[in-house]
């Protein structure tokens, strides 16, 4: 393996231990790019869609990317954009349909199916538990979803979204990054930790599967399924 592969290697799974699972490896032994496609894109889309809509926006791969500072994030976006063809057509296009709404995982769909497109995916929630249902203000209050996938489903996330009692604090959010379910039934679970800073009352949540990113609208992005959650923080 040449040198610069060897790095591409090493930067796609530095990239991809931000996620909740390891890089996976095809048949063979090439890397999964879908996970670290994704990371790439959630620190670099943006800039990187801010230089194609400058008044001389590059022509060139190597133009595009050499605007990235990080070296390693460089050498993964060269990747990107010469691979599978050496041309920086697709790699462009990708950056001006996803940078809009800064769609990581749309963005990765669209760099010649990085990360997997399945159309028709569904899915139902069985039951969403909260325990305890209340607690004190440094109770870590643990959310289990089951779920049941009735028709595959592509890349996706399960996605967590709180919204505190008053207006002082925003809601937030956590979520699972995935690559798609086969049929079969699943669990996911979240830890919400409460702090002093997090204010007492009743707090509420939504459980969501999304096909594509959560909220988003862009092709192939829907809610396959929807629950709703309730704690108190004494």
């Amino acid at each position: 393996m040449s040198g610069i592969k060897i790095a591409i290697l090493v930067a796609f799974i530095a990239l991809a231990s931000s996620y909740e699972t390891s890089p996976s490896f095809s048949s063979d032994g090439a890397i999964d790019m879908c996970q670290p496609c994704v990371a790439f894109a959630d620190t670099n889309l943006q800039p990187l869609y801010q230089t194609l809509s400058g008044n001389t926006p590059p022509t060139t791969c190597s133009g595009l990317c050499s605007t990235i500072k990080d070296a390693f994030a460089q050498q993964i976006c060269l990747y990107l954009c010469q691979n599978p063809q050496p041309s920086p057509s697709t790699m462009f296009t990708a950056v001006k349909r996803a940078g809009p709404s800064q769609d990581s995982i749309y963005f990765c769909e669209s760099l010649n199916q990085i990360c997997p497109v399945v159309n028709g995916g569904a899915a139902v929630i069985n039951s969403t538990y909260v325990t305890p249902s209340t607690g004190g203000v440094n109770t870590v209050f643990k959310v289990q979803v089951i779920f049941t996938v009735t028709s595959a489903t592509g890349t996706g996330q399960v996605l967590l979204t709180v919204t505190p009692p008053g207006t002082s604090v925003k809601p937030f959010s956590y979520d699972y990054f995935n690559e798609g379910f086969a049929v079969d039934s699943y669990s996911a679970k979240f830890e919400i930790p409460m702090t002093p800073q997090l204010p007492t009352g009743n707090y509420t949540g939504i459980v969501q599967i999304c096909s594509g990113t959560c909220g988003l609208t862009n092709p192939g992005e829907a809610t396959l399924a929807q629950s709703s959650i309730k704690f108190t923080v004494r």
